[in-house]
């Protein structure tokens, strides 16, 4: 996320800025209602969520998982869909 948010600081000013607080306030209504978003890969246990970042092209990949929420990473939604697969799968495997 670092490059993204230095891609998009050096496109206009103050866009990097509003990348993050884009993906904080994702992560935090994440964070109340977990069970609220769309489920991305139901043949993972647990089922993997996506929780799409407003105004950016970027989600975030999460689990819900006993008394927490394990986020999977924030990915670029621009990317081939099957290495976003395998790159989701990959992490959640570790959880």
């Amino acid at each position: 996320m670092d490059a993204a948010v230095g891609w998009y600081a050096g496109q206009r000013a103050g866009l990097g800025v509003k990348l993050i607080r884009a993906i904080d306030a994702c992560l935090k209504s994440v964070r109340r209602w977990p069970q609220a978003r769309r489920i991305v890969f139901d043949q993972l246990d647990p089922p993997v969520r996506r929780a799409l970042i407003p105004r950016f092209p970027y989600s975030i990949y999460y689990v819900v998982i006993p008394g927490a929420v394990h986020v999977l990473g924030c990915l670029d939604q621009h990317r081939d869909p099957d290495e976003l697969e395998r790159q989701v799968e990959a992490r959640a495997h570790d959880v």
